[in-house]
């Protein structure tokens, strides 16, 4: 593993560490909780970011176009695998907990975040922020 997987995944750990402790401090001071499947959808996409990050940046494709449909297939699979697990999530468990959606969707967003971030670095690394 290389320096950029080293620390794209240092990175990743530490986002889903924070987001697992986020989760404990908001199920020990509200009054509507997470229930605990929710740490298994956080689980579940942290490791679908890591693999499809993975698999869009591990192999060295010299040919842009195929850079870029590895990037585009990689999209697509974290979108689908996402939908997959919240409609197995909401069909298996009732009743439907809003509260977990809630959570779910909003680290989806926050991992999606993240790894945009991480791409804008790849394509600007002289990019100085003020």
């Amino acid at each position: 593993m290389d320096k950029m997987f080293s620390s794209y995944y240092v990175k990743l750990i530490a986002l889903t560490g924070f987001l697992a402790l986020t989760m404990f401090i908001y199920n020990a001071i509200a009054s509507m909780q997470i229930p605990a499947y929710g740490l298994g959808g956080l689980f579940f996409l942290a490791a679908l970011n890591g693999l499809v990050h993975r698999f869009t940046h591990g192999s060295k494709v010299t040919d842009q176009n195929k850079a870029i449909r590895r990037m585009m297939a990689g999209s697509m699979m974290r979108m689908l695998f996402t939908i997959s697990f919240l409609a197995i999530t909401l069909f298996s468990y009732h009743p439907v907990r809003i509260s977990f959606v809630i959570f779910y969707v909003s680290c989806f967003i926050i991992f999606l975040l993240f790894e945009i971030s991480q791409i804008r670095r790849k394509l600007r690394p002289d990019f100085n922020a003020r």
